[in-house]
């Protein structure tokens, strides 16, 4: 469907806001030459919460539970 669009509007296209999904990425610069990558704030969010939560996870198992350490992470 994408390829249908024709060269003149594909050339159009400056911008695309997308997942950091990186399959996408060489489709996007084929179909779109001229458009600049930029990722979409809620899938960056998303992203970091779930790296901050690996991380507070991970002192939480060292810590044990027994220890003031481990329950500062849970709140």
């Amino acid at each position: 469907m994408l390829k249908n669009l024709g060269h003149i509007y594909q050339a159009k296209v400056l911008q695309l806001f997308i997942d950091l999904y990186s399959p996408y990425r060489p489709l996007i610069n084929e179909l779109f030459p001229n458009a600049i990558i930029i990722a979409d704030h809620f899938h960056v969010v998303v992203q970091a919460f779930q790296a901050l939560n690996s991380v507070r996870l991970q002192v939480m198992r060292q810590t044990g539970s027994g220890s003031h350490d481990w329950r500062a992470p849970k709140r």
